[in-house]
């Protein structure tokens, strides 16, 4: 059951991430923006690499 539930989670959290933020309003130059915009690629590539090792177990 515990699977279960950590599953029902990571796709929660994953239909959270789908919902990408619009840099266009952040303040600064196109840098700036594009700096947060390749973090979050990072950080949803490493949530995806997460999940699968998880979900493996």
């Amino acid at each position: 059951m515990a699977d279960n539930t950590l599953a029902q989670a990571l796709e929660q959290l994953e239909k959270i991430l789908k919902d990408k933020p619009n840099y266009n309003k952040l303040l600064g130059g196109s840098g700036y923006r594009n700096g947060y915009e390749d973090g979050y690629k990072l950080a949803v590539k490493r949530f995806k690499n997460f999940r699968d090792d998880v979900l493996k177990k």
